[in-house]
């Protein structure tokens, strides 16, 4: 019984055949050549085809602080390539990237597989030394309420909001927000004052609200104007008693040393609990009142020559 021929040798006696002098003589010069090219062309393919480069991978970490970055290559076989990571690592990408929490030597493996059905295997490993410093962060967002936050308004107009927290102060209001609806808070009609403690002024201050306190409010709505409470008591949950109360004392002086600054005036301000904003309004305050009395003075010195 003879040998089965393979399918390699077959097309390369075909081929042989093919390129015999015979063939070549009938073709012609031109056809010659181009059956020549074409049947190398067809022959190198097959031959390429059929015997594809075996399927190779290796792997590789790479360390930067706690990070590592494992690599895989892949070479032969029939492209595409899939990957798949193991151990230390997963995901199916070429290319993966972990964190990890602890040192010492990690490892990882990845299986190679071609689009037939070759498959190789590679590991690696990666040894990490030193983790990042450990930070503290503060917890961001706003400080616990003393009370919940409620807010309720019956069908008389009576007004009562708490865990309100104060946006802007104005010399006889401020603004204060519960539910995200910004409410102004009328005290020109000089509401009781209540700190945390239950301590209460004998008279309204409205230097003890302050932008960020919580605060209570109970009162009556505004007929006419939108989100606006005629306060009736004011309670501050933010201080457990009243902060210093600003004491000021103005003294205005002649300047009348000498004949070049008679007439003119000094004024001089001493505060307890002042804020420097609230003494610099005062100075300019003052400064036009003193500005208008030095008009006045010129004016009464023209007409009492």
């Amino acid at each position: 019984m003879k040998p089965k021929r393979s399918n390699k040798n077959v097309k390369e006696r075909n081929f042989r055949k093919m390129m015999s002098s015979n063939t070549l003589a009938k073709l012609g010069g031109i056809g010659a050549i181009s059956l020549l090219l074409l049947g190398s062309f067809a022959f190198a393919q097959n031959s390429t085809s059929t015997n594809p480069a075996p399927l190779s991978a290796s792997c590789s970490g790479s360390v930067n602080v706690n990070m590592v970055t494992w690599n895989a290559a892949a070479s032969g076989g029939v492209l595409p390539h899939a990957f798949l990571w193991s151990g230390d690592a997963s995901g199916t990408s070429s290319t993966v990237v972990f964190t990890y929490n602890t040192t010492g030597t990690k490892q990882a493996a990845v299986r190679v597989n071609d689009s037939a059905t070759s498959t190789v295997n590679a590991s690696c490993s990666a040894t990490i030394t030193t983790l990042p410093a450990a930070t503290t962060t503060p917890p961001v967002g706003p400080r616990p309420l003393v009370k919940e936050r409620k807010l309720e308004i019956n069908p008389a107009g009576r007004f009562l909001g708490r865990g309100m927290i104060v946006q802007s102060v104005a010399s006889t209001s401020f603004t204060a927000k519960v539910f995200g609806i910004v409410w102004t808070i009328d005290t020109s009609g000089l509401p009781e004052l209540v700190f945390r403690e239950g301590r209460e002024l004998d008279r309204f201050d409205i230097n003890q609200i302050q932008v960020g306190d919580e605060v209570s409010v109970q009162g009556a709505v505004d007929e006419n104007i939108s989100l606006v409470v005629r306060a009736h008591v004011v309670r501050n949950f933010s201080i457990a008693r009243e902060r210093p109360r600003i004491r000021v004392e103005i003294k205005i002086k002649d300047e009348d040393k000498d004949e070049k600054d008679r007439g003119k005036l000094r004024v001089e301000i001493k505060g307890k609990g002042l804020r420097e904003e609230e003494a610099q309004n005062i100075r300019d305050q003052i400064k036009k009142i003193l500005e208008q009395i030095s008009d006045l003075q010129g004016k009464i010195r023209i007409r009492t020559r």
